[in-house]
């Protein structure tokens, strides 16, 4: 799995469960080789198992999250990222469970939880362009157009490759009426 084998490692992980159907990790391994694979609706099975092995493992919640994601299963991945905090106290995991439900706030239209989500991981990881662009983004489609430009300016600062970034200031100066 960690050289990019999906298919071999979710054979090796099926014969794995063959031996032990009783181990969670297992079934959330194959459950994200599933995933690279775009085999969605099979990794969501193989996350529930896992989670019905073991309940309090706040990975297997984030990772049925992002399948719930990718299904614009809004509300249900809002649901697992929550559940996974509960877990996941701190590091790269909880900032991606933060961002994550920020995004999925942001699409069912609850922009005071996105940017409440997309602001506290945004301090967990200063220094991370896409969260500091999708906090810009919740500003944005909230209509807080100085908030939003504040966001878009930071993530070109972290990172003045990406074109998305500027389109996405341009809008901001747009909507202030800066259009020099």
């Amino acid at each position: 799995m960690a050289i990019g084998h999906y298919q071999k490692a979710m054979y090796d992980f099926g014969t794995a469960i063959r031996f032990d159907d009783k181990n969670a990790q297992y079934y959330a391994n194959r459950g994200n080789c599933m995933m690279m694979l775009n085999q969605i609706n099979d990794a969501l099975a193989e996350f529930e198992k896992a989670i019905s092995l073991k309940p309090n493992d706040g990975f297997y919640y984030f990772n049925r999250g992002l399948v719930h994601a990718r299904l614009m299963n809004y509300t249900h991945a809002i649901q697992d990222f929550t559940d996974g905090l509960k877990y996941i106290k701190s590091g790269e995991t909880s900032f991606k469970a933060l961002f994550h439900r920020g995004n999925c706030y942001r699409q069912i239209k609850e922009y005071a939880k996105s940017i409440d989500d997309l602001k506290r991981a945004c301090e967990a990881v200063k220094d991370d362009a896409p969260a500091q662009n999708n906090l810009g983004l919740s500003y944005f489609e909230n209509q807080e157009y100085d908030q939003a430009l504040d966001r878009f300016k930071k993530s070109i600062e972290l990172d003045p490759t990406k074109a998305t970034y500027y389109n996405n200031k341009a809008l901001a100066l747009y909507h202030n009426e800066l259009y020099d």
